[in-house]
């Protein structure tokens, strides 16, 4: 359970910074046009959980300068409502990217994992799974770059279920504290550990390029 905690906290950590570096370097008005695929799934997704939890949805604006938004009511149901509507993009995009990547490679040639230890070598037959030669293939690398670009709460979606994400906390201290709790935890973190590898793999991959072009950006002084 612990590796699925860091491979989560990590992806959303690395999901912040990313739109940072981009949106900020000589690429900005570019980042903005590759990330629209994102945005609009991203907003989707907020709005498809408004609509689970009967929340009204005022507004959907997918092309403001800086991105998109999702007005709406107050959730009706406490807690869990803003939780879905805060985190519903990034569910929803990482399940985007483990489908989209699906299509690409070949799934008998992946080493799966469920330790962190082991991202090396299921890295290396990730590399050597994907179908490089497909032109559909290119299509659909993009579509995942610009999901993972993306997909992350913005500080506001965070702003608006802090009590929500509190709670979360204090049950995860609870599930460690109460090993009854533990052993259902652990399945289910065990079950999705090697997708959650997969998608820092592809967050790491947009660090890096995010972090070149930052950092060209600042040597030749065109820096937003």
């Amino acid at each position: 359970m612990l590796t699925a905690l860091i491979l989560i906290i990590s992806i959303f950590a690395i999901g912040m910074a990313v739109p940072q570096f981009l949106a900020r370097s000589f690429l900005g008005p570019v980042f903005r046009l590759f990330a629209i695929p994102g945005v609009i799934l991203h907003e989707g997704g907020h709005a498809i959980a408004c609509v689970l939890t009967g929340t009204k949805i005022h507004s959907i604006r997918l092309f403001k300068r800086d991105g998109g938004d999702v007005t709406h009511d107050v959730p009706k149901i406490p807690i869990i409502g803003p939780l879905l509507i805060t985190m519903a993009p990034l569910v929803i995009g990482m399940v985007a990217i483990i489908f989209l990547a699906s299509r690409i490679m070949d799934v008998s040639k992946i080493q799966l994992t469920t330790d962190v230890r082991d991202f090396w070598p299921f890295l290396f037959s990730l590399l050597s799974a994907i179908k490089w030669t497909s032109i559909i293939t290119w299509v659909w690398l993009y579509l995942i770059l610009s999901i993972g670009a993306t997909m992350i709460p913005s500080i506001q979606d965070l702003k608006n279920s802090w009590i929500s994400i509190a709670v979360i906390i204090i049950a995860i201290v609870a599930i460690y504290r109460f090993p009854q709790m533990l052993g259902p935890a652990t399945i289910a973190a065990v079950a999705i550990t090697p997708g959650l590898v997969f998608v820092l793999f592809v967050m790491l991959v947009l660090l890096l390029f995010s972090l070149i072009i930052y950092l060209l950006s600042g040597i030749f002084g065109t820096m937003r």
